[in-house]
């Protein structure tokens, strides 16, 4: 074949492939686009059920709190946690049905393995300063988890916008509670460490 001809067959099946490569590569592109939203409601699904949990046991705990506490600021910091995790989770219950996302039923007290309802458990065979400071720890823990979660939520533009808008104006309450949870802590340690001076200078 003579050098000209062969150079006009490359140049037309060139041609002829340049509209299939598009075709694959706007394909390929689209698959991508599907396969992060599937990503994105599997994570913004499984969040939900989540946060729905653990605000039933943020509700319970702090309950538990105001029961056997005999610390005002800590039985005013259950009361705040116990009404925010209230409200936050009828905001999830009403996202819940608007994408029907089906929230796992409560269990059976008797039922209850999480690694919350075993504190929950310990926290219950502890009293007066010891259940405070416990209960204040396990506070500061779960916020810190938490915070760190919705903040990953909020910043994942494949999840739900109306999940998205729940983390992105549930967060500041969530930093107020471990801002006042700290502040609690600090003023136990400080109250600990006076009573055992005292101890000492008797």
């Amino acid at each position: 074949m003579k050098p000209g001809l062969l150079n006009v067959c490359l140049a037309l099946g060139l041609a002829a492939s340049l509209p299939a490569l598009g075709q694959t590569t706007q394909q390929q592109t689209q698959q991508q686009a599907t396969r992060e939203m599937a990503r994105g409601k599997v994570k913004g699904d499984a969040f939900v059920r989540r946060a729905a949990r653990d605000n039933e046991m943020e509700v319970r705990m702090s309950q538990m709190a105001q029961d056997r506490s005999q610390n005002d600021a800590v039985r005013q910091y259950a009361q705040r946690l116990k009404q925010d995790h209230s409200e936050a989770n009828k905001k999830l219950k009403t996202i819940a049905s608007d994408l029907n996302i089906q929230l796992a039923p409560p269990v059976a007290a008797d039922q209850r393995q999480m690694p919350a309802d075993r504190e929950m458990q310990r926290l219950q065979g502890m009293s007066g300063d010891q259940f405070d400071r416990q209960f204040v720890e396990t506070q500061i823990r779960h916020h810190r988890r938490d915070i760190a979660q919705y903040e990953q939520i909020a910043n994942d533009a494949n999840v739900n916008p109306e999940i998205r808008q729940y983390a992105e104006q549930t967060l500041p309450a969530l930093r107020e509670h471990l801002q006042m949870a700290q502040d609690i802590q600090t003023q136990l340690n400080a109250a600990r460490r006076s009573g055992a001076a005292g101890r000492t200078g008797q």
